[in-house]
């Protein structure tokens, strides 16, 4: 799957407000937005909020994710007709594929409800007015996390609050094909998001960690990673000496491990 942003939009980099980020552009033409969400990584640009807007205050609220699965596929033919989101528009599963890595990739939340209290997983189970998408429905479907629900997300960081020792990964995108996402670092470049290495062991810092915070320390030194505890969000500072700059995705973005305690020789 091809990766490359159109030039058309990649020279609005430097001044694109992303009045376009839309679920509106989003049928009109998905390449575009696909562009946008693109431009936005690569510019450094937090437009997690923009994505997961409601389209409505009413019934039919939905994030930009729960938009996007109403447009992959071909219509039935008894759907053919009618004034609806989405009814002249069919995004195959290629380029589906590409849009859902790059809204995970831009801090899509995953754990949103419509108005009936369905998530998006709910959501695309029961969606039955599309034909031809299975692909993006099964791999959608694989990204439902086990920790989905507040209760099971508290019982992992009671874990680590009680001193567990826990190992950290980013979830990768679902195309294979996709290049690993990038953060900013204080020195200025960028880096591959996992700078920690996944087999890395993490505990508490009891010392720094606050009623609203928990920051966790490898055995030898701190991070400059924590955990929003009220949000459940990951978060890194990534300030330089000229800029303020913190990265935030959420908590079930990640896949948090706790290894089997070291046996005694």
């Amino acid at each position: 799957m091809s990766t490359e942003i159109n030039t058309r939009d990649a020279n609005l980099s430097l001044t694109c407000n992303y009045a376009d980020l839309n679920h509106w552009m989003l049928a009109k033409d998905p390449k575009h937005y696909l562009n946008l969400l693109k431009i936005s990584r690569l510019s450094g640009d937090n437009v997690t909020n923009r994505i997961n807007c409601r389209t409505y205050n009413t019934w039919d609220s939905k994030n930009h994710l729960m938009c996007l699965c109403m447009l992959v596929g071909d219509l039935r033919p008894r759907q053919t007709r009618g004034n609806f989101y989405g009814a002249s528009t069919s995004i195959s599963n290629e380029l589906g594929l590409q849009i859902l890595d790059a809204l995970l990739v831009s801090g899509i939340c995953l754990t949103d409800k419509n108005y009936y209290d369905d998530t998006v997983f709910d959501f695309i189970r029961e969606q039955t007015i599309r034909i031809n998408n299975a692909l993006f429905k099964e791999t959608l479907l694989l990204l439902e996390p086990t920790s989905l629900s507040p209760q099971t997300t508290d019982a992992l960081l009671q874990r680590i609050l009680s001193g567990e020792t826990f190992t950290l990964k980013e979830k990768r995108p679902v195309d294979p094909t996709a290049p690993v996402p990038l953060r900013r670092l204080p020195r200025g470049g960028n880096c591959l998001s996992d700078v920690w290495s996944e087999n890395t062991e993490y505990t508490i810092d009891k010392d720094r960690t606050t009623d609203e915070f928990l920051l966790f320390k490898t055995v030898d030194y701190p991070t400059n990673w924590w955990i929003d505890l009220s949000k459940h969000e990951i978060c890194y500072d990534a300030s330089s000496s000229i800029q303020n700059h913190t990265e935030h995705t959420i908590l079930n973005n990640f896949i948090i491990d706790f290894p089997e305690p070291k046996s005694l020789p």
